[in-house]
């Protein structure tokens, strides 16, 4: 069966228009409204035409408010995030693809199990080992009592990373999802190269 491409093309085509006025919209309606000054905007409302108040609402908001510290976390954090989950993911995937072990399938495996793990238990976990990154070390010294028994007294230990750019960045390095999109790609590369 021959398909009328002409009438599928101009459907594509109209709901692509649909769907970028529809993603838009907020944003015209934001710049359009940045414009006017507060007493119109409570007065009037919405209007369509944009006002001439731009630059004096941009510079209130630079000045008054914390956006400049707001902005300047954002770069720090994402850049930390970025090239941090990429160096990690290229290490990550060079070794499990290059260098075999007969563990190598189990790691593999062990960071493709964080994918599934939902968002909830994530967080939390998350957030308690930002409060106390030693909390893993001193769960495993009291495990048993044992460190109690040598001691006297129960390992306790706190280093706290909360609002902190390392409390930020370290947790979201690690993930599964960047790790088998390096092994994938890494797996395209010559077996030589791992000789190099």
């Amino acid at each position: 069966m021959i398909e009328n491409t002409r009438s599928i093309n101009r459907a594509a085509t109209i709901v692509l228009i649909l769907a970028c006025l529809f993603i838009a919209a907020p944003l015209v309606v934001t710049f359009i409204t940045a414009t006017q000054d507060f007493p119109t905007f409570l007065r009037k409302g919405f209007t369509v035409a944009p006002g001439s108040h731009l630059f004096d609402n941009m510079y209130e908001v630079w000045t008054r408010t914390n956006l400049p510290r707001q902005i300047f976390n954002s770069f720090v954090t994402a850049t930390g995030i970025a090239f941090g989950k990429v160096f990690l993911a290229f290490v990550t995937g060079f070794a499990l693809v290059f260098f075999r072990s007969r563990y190598t399938f189990l790691i593999y495996a062990a960071v493709l199990a964080t994918i599934m793990l939902p968002l909830e238990l994530m967080i939390i976990t998350m957030y308690r080992v930002t409060a106390n990154v030693a909390l893993p070390a001193e769960w495993l010294a009291n495990a048993g009592g044992a460190w109690a028994a040598v001691f006297g007294a129960p390992l306790d230990l706190e280093v706290n990373l909360l609002d902190t750019y390392a409390g930020i960045i370290l947790p979201h390095i690690a993930t599964g999802a960047a790790i088998l999109i390096m092994v994938q790609f890494m797996r395209t590369l010559p077996r030589s190269l791992g000789r190099v």
